[in-house]
């Protein structure tokens, strides 16, 4: 079960992304609506997944060879050894990954279970810490009885149509305005510098605090941190997460904005208080104004002025609807086959055919024996880069002189003639396999990007640079284009997705970034090139160790050029 709603929730979450990427345009209550929409169906699938129904779509089977007492089933050849005669296929398999025989064992489930159960009460504990150090928080706030704050409440609750009882409080142990409810009524907490501020500000906060209240944000964040708990082995509810705290602050801008607040007025004020702040350690459980993670993406909504801000639109309800009929219908997915001839093996259902996929790319991504890349190099190229380094030896930084002798000794101790040399991969390779789950994540969000790419102005290519990540083919290849943007910003965003990514089409574009005018980059495209390993590179090395001023940048192209003749 735990598979099943692992597998279920990430399908649910990957299109709740899709979802919004294509809303990129509509407001932001509406990509809030898919995201919330999205966490709080997750968070009861386990229980549509336990007591649902059960749909069933008839699948053909196989006769099962007959084999006699002893004999091994014949397996297809998909590039792992065969067995040897008279060991088990369960022998060898525990022989090459203990892992492997940990899940294929009688135990693995209930083990599975506990550890998962065990990950859900830390997470829920800490979110239950959270919410009593709120508690403890507003029990020693001191009550404001301040007439202006009074009338402010009132008037910004009337203005929002907040029939909610709300309580200002002033304390000194945080630093921005933040909101949290409780059952029938919600707090408003006030920093103590809250008494200098302006009208203008106060009315502000008053309005996007209220403004919480009205959404009821406190319980959707609590849920969908309930769902978080459960799902706190997968990284895309996390992302959902932040995604949809965002999309509730942009939301409660929106309506600020819309009450008649100037935007630039507005932007100063979120700047100002931020300025003046520290980060809260009560971020999760209330809702504060200002988060400085997110401040430059807020104040560059709010001064959009082409930016929707009405409320969810009919779009976003549909989307909402949609996920929810989604998880139901993943959930409650079986797949049953029937018998066909006697003795015919029963098909596998859905969830077993999953997990036999994952088992089999575990096996073959995990398989440590073969090197992860490999190259030749002849002799002749090793005599270039040996001349090159010995020239480095009379440099006039020790650091870089240092490099150089240390790089040489490598290239100097290879055996003459050409060689064969294979470096193990460091988590910077580029994958063509789609069998894990994150493997296809990683290709469905480039796929996203790269429609923002195709848009050619430079807004979306730099925010389609920022979604991409250099570990599938797809996305290194349009990251390597990138690197040879017009734009700064975009060869900077390209440079650093795709930094050491063993990736041979991107050395033109290292190549080119060598004489970049950003320094990071130059040293960034001298490490890359030495990363990939690619004799083309050679030249441009050596003139980069020529013309270069800086000496980081020097030192880097030394031990490149160590690395694409030595190896390592």
């Amino acid at each position: 079960m735990v598979l099943h709603v692992a597998f279920s929730s990430t399908v649910v979450l990957a299109i709740a992304l899709g979802m919004t990427a294509v809303m990129r345009r509509s407001p932001a209550s509406a990509r809030h609506l898919v995201w919330a929409s999205a966490l709080l169906a997750t968070l009861i699938a386990p229980a549509i997944i336990r007591f649902g129904p059960i749909w069933s779509a008839t699948t053909k089977t196989t006769e099962a060879p007959l084999r006699t007492k002893g004999q091994e089933p014949s397996l297809p050849n998909r590039g792992v050894d065969r067995p040897a005669a008279g060991k088990a296929q369960g022998e060898l398999v525990r022989e090459r990954l203990d892992l492997t025989w940990f899940v294929r064992s009688p135990s693995a489930v209930p083990v599975l279970t506990l550890v998962w159960l065990a990950g859900v009460v830390i997470a829920l504990l800490r979110v239950a810490g959270g919410l009593l150090r709120m508690r403890k928080l507003t029990r020693q706030a001191t009550p404001v009885v301040d007439w202006a704050w009074s009338r402010g409440s009132r008037r910004a609750a009337e203005s929002l149509h907040v029939a909610t009882p709300i309580a200002l409080s002033v304390t000194g142990e945080i630093s921005v305005p933040m909101t949290w409810a409780v059952w029938r009524r919600a707090v408003l907490l006030l920093p103590v510098e809250a008494d200098s501020w302006s009208s203008e500000r106060r009315r502000a906060v008053l309005l996007h605090e209220l403004a919480h209240v009205r959404r009821r944000d406190s319980l959707v964040r609590l849920l969908a941190q309930a769902s978080c708990a459960l799902q706190w082995f997968n990284p895309l509810a996390h992302l959902a997460f932040r995604r949809l705290r965002a999309e509730q602050e942009h939301a409660c801008d929106d309506l600020v904005l819309t009450l008649g607040i100037p935007a630039v007025d507005y932007a100063t004020h979120l700047v100002e208080i931020a300025r003046a702040s520290c980060r809260s350690s009560f971020d999760d459980a209330a809702l504060a104004m200002v988060g400085r993670t997110d401040l430059e993406g807020r104040v560059f909504a709010i001064l959009d002025s082409t930016r929707r801000r009405d409320a969810a639109s009919f779009t976003g309800w549909i989307a909402a609807a949609a996920t929810v009929v989604i998880v139901v219908a993943v959930g409650t997915l079986r797949l049953s086959g029937t018998q066909g001839q006697t003795g015919a093996a029963p098909a596998a259902s859905a969830q077993q055919t999953l997990s036999r996929a994952l088992l089999a790319g575990g096996l073959q991504g995990m398989d440590s024996s073969q090197p992860a890349w490999t190259r030749t190099v002849d002799e002749e190229t090793r005599g270039r880069v040996a001349g090159i380094l010995q020239g480095l030896l009379s440099d006039g930084d020790g650091a870089v002189r240092g490099t150089a002798r240390q790089a040489l000794n490598a290239v100097q101790a290879i055996p003459a003639g050409t060689v064969l040399i294979s470096s193990p991969c460091r988590g910077n390779c580029v994958s063509s396999d789609l069998t894990m789950p994150a493997a296809v994540l990683f290709e469905m969000q480039a796929r996203l990007a790269l429609v923002e790419i195709a848009r050619q102005d430079r807004e979306s290519r730099l925010h389609g640079a920022w979604k991409l990540i250099g570990r599938t083919e797809s996305s290194a290849e349009a990251l390597a284009r990138l690197l040879q943007d017009d734009d700064p910003q975009v060869r900077t965003a390209a440079a650093i997705h795709l930094d050491s990514v063993v990736f041979p089409a991107a050395v033109p574009g290292w190549i080119a970034l060598l004489s970049d005018r950003d320094e990071s980059l130059r040293e960034r495209a001298a490490i890359s090139l030495g990363a990939i390993g690619d004799p083309a590179a050679i030249d441009a090395l050596a003139a980069a160790l020529v013309n270069e001023s800086s000496s980081d940048v020097r030192r880097q192209a030394a031990r490149s050029l160590g690395l694409i003749a030595a190896g390592g």
